[in-house]
């Protein structure tokens, strides 16, 4: 007994010493400034600044899980590039020093002014990226990063186009299947990424989720949040993966590039130059469904394309996707496009609802050959679908006023394949929307779609569907049309989506979606609830949990009133 007692003191103070003699590298808090020189060690602790602070190329190289590198005030010339990755609860963060603004710019040929590769768990916070080859490159296997407080822009005059993407393209180019996943950029700013090209061609965008490559579908489940979006050259968001949330964004697109003096299809009657489309849903690689969560964003002032292209506020070329809450207003072209793609990559099977689309093709022009292959010569719609092979799509409560020509078209007998219903157009009359100011594009605020008192949308919308089986303090619920809802399990889960809300029979037994099997309609409830075969189901709360239901039925349109809350919802 003695000496065994003797043998484990022993192994006991030999684990200490080992303990003691090792060296540890535990998170800090580090200084960073573009005059830097320190060692890493050196530039640790109280602030430092000038060359008591370390070079930038000195934090990417030595920063491990939980560090912190505080960014002086400054310009840098090194790209935000870590060697290592953090981890859940304990992620590496680039930040600006309080009141400070450094700024990376004047790169190489081909750099990104953020480059992740391989990394998991990066934040980047309060960081200006601007004239450079690239604002951003999330990819190869690069999951769970954050973006935030951030501004992206180019006020040189040289626009490369290659702004911020999230794909799955490998080191050394290819393949492009090493997906990026779970990554959240909020609270931004992004402007300015596009070109006109002497041929007229439209090139460049201000962020892309996945690409065109036929490997790149799995970058999925990433959320983009209260940001705010201007001048691209194509696009300023194109999204082709899937289970991916777009909300509380302000899009606006209007003219901002010159005509380079041969363009057949002129610039923007507004103000003489070309802008493009806001958002772009695309399905390039034939997957089932996109299942992508559109939901309250500001998307307007999208001006004539140079090609002649038309998509306007909202492009749709994917399947099962819900779009909603959306306020889409003052495009040159269309508000809301269904689009057909390359391949499978039609718009088939999307929820569209509780949208508002206000003045749509409105001081805007039209040229006889434009996109002549789709047979149209005048886009400037509210809401268009443009091809009988787009089946399966639900237009629903939504208010479609002040639309140059028609507010809804349905192109070549679509209409037999996909529902339009209780929509509120201009022939219903004048909803009383609070003030329809569109001077100024670059407003968070105005156009103020919400409704006044009185307006004839108020408690005007219908249910989303029904039960398709009765229950009695059950959790199993059975609909006969699943893909209005989501459970929570799109977007990043570094963000806070929320599953739905829905409300059963009356639209005061509600109760929250635990789970949705899609493939039969079946949605599993977060606690027991009783309901009657064929009752009637509306969304109660959406993904943040705001409540859109109040009163005796939803309202038609992209706010819900409320007498004792007049004015509940308007996005950032």
């Amino acid at each position: 007994m003695k000496n065994n007692k003797s043998s484990n003191n022993i192994l006991i103070l030999m684990s200490i010493s080992i303990l003691l003699c090792t060296p540890y590298a535990f998170a800090g808090t580090y200084w960073v400034d573009d005059n830097g020189a320190a060692n890493w060690a050196n530039c640790q602790g109280a602030e430092k600044t000038g060359t008591a602070a370390c070079a930038l190329s000195t934090a990417n190289t030595n920063a491990s899980a939980g560090d912190i590198i505080n960014l002086q005030g400054g310009v840098y010339n090194t790209k935000i590039n870590p060697t290592n990755s953090g981890t859940s609860g304990n992620m590496i963060t680039y930040q600006a020093n309080t009141g400070e603004t450094p700024v990376i710019t004047g790169l190489g040929t081909y750099d990104f002014g953020i480059s992740l590769t391989q990394n998991d768990y990066i934040k980047i916070d309060g960081i200006t990226i601007k004239n450079v080859f690239g604002w951003a490159s999330i990819r190869d296997n690069s999951n769970y990063n954050e973006i935030v407080n951030c501004t992206f822009t180019d006020d040189d005059g040289i626009v490369t186009g290659k702004g911020i993407h999230i794909w799955g393209q490998c080191t050394g180019g290819t393949p492009n299947n090493c997906h990026s996943t779970n990554n959240w950029v909020h609270n931004n700013s992004f402007s300015r990424n596009g070109w006109v090209t002497e041929s007229c061609d439209d090139e460049g965008g201000v962020m892309y989720i996945g690409s065109i490559a036929s490997d790149d579908a799995e970058s999925n489940y990433n959320t983009v949040e209260d940001n705010i979006f201007s001048a691209g050259g194509h696009h300023l968001l194109e999204i082709s993966t899937k289970y991916n949330v777009v909300r509380n964004n302000v899009f606006h697109n209007e003219g901002w590039m010159i005509d380079p003096g041969n363009c057949v299809w002129g610039t923007s009657p507004r103000n003489g130059k070309y802008g493009n489309r806001n958002l772009s849903i695309n399905n390039w690689h034939d997957t089932n469904g996109l299942f992508t969560l559109v939901e309250n964003n500001r998307t307007g002032h999208t001006a004539f394309a140079s090609d002649g292209g038309m998509d306007g506020g909202i492009t749709i070329s994917a399947q099962k996707n819900i779009v909603r809450y959306n306020f889409v207003y003052h495009t040159e072209t269309l508000g809301i496009y269904f689009k057909d793609g390359a391949g499978d990559a039609d718009a088939m099977d999307n929820r569209v609802y509780n949208n508002t689309i206000y003045n749509s093709g409105q001081d805007s022009q039209i040229y006889p050959d434009a996109w002549t292959g789709y047979g149209d010569k005048d886009w400037r719609i509210g809401v268009y679908m443009v091809v009988s092979s787009l089946t399966g799509n639900i237009l629903m409560n939504n208010i479609v006023y002040n639309s140059f020509t028609e507010d809804i078209y349905c192109k070549t007998n679509c209409q037999s394949n996909n529902t339009f219903t209780d929509n509120w157009v201009t022939a219903d009359g004048d909803p009383l929307f609070v003030n329809t100011d569109v001077s100024d594009p670059t407003s968070t605020t105005l156009p103020d779609l919400r409704v006044k008192p009185g307006s004839g949308v108020i408690n005007k919308g219908v249910n989303l569907t029904q039960a398709n089986n009765s229950g009695t303090s059950s959790t199993t619920l059975i609909v006969d049309d699943a893909l209005y809802f989501q459970d929570g399990s799109r977007g990043s889960s570094l963000s806070n989506i929320q599953a739905d809300w829905i409300a059963i029979g009356t639209v005061s037994n509600t109760v929250q979606i635990s789970s949705i099997d899609y493939s039969t309609n079946t949605i599993t409830l977060a606690s027991p609830m009783t309901w009657s075969d064929n009752a009637n189901i509306w969304l109660y709360k959406d993904s943040a949990g705001n409540i859109v239901l109040w009163g005796s039925a939803p309202d038609i349109g992209a706010n819900e009133f409320n007498t004792s809350i007049p004015y509940l919802r308007l996005s950032n």
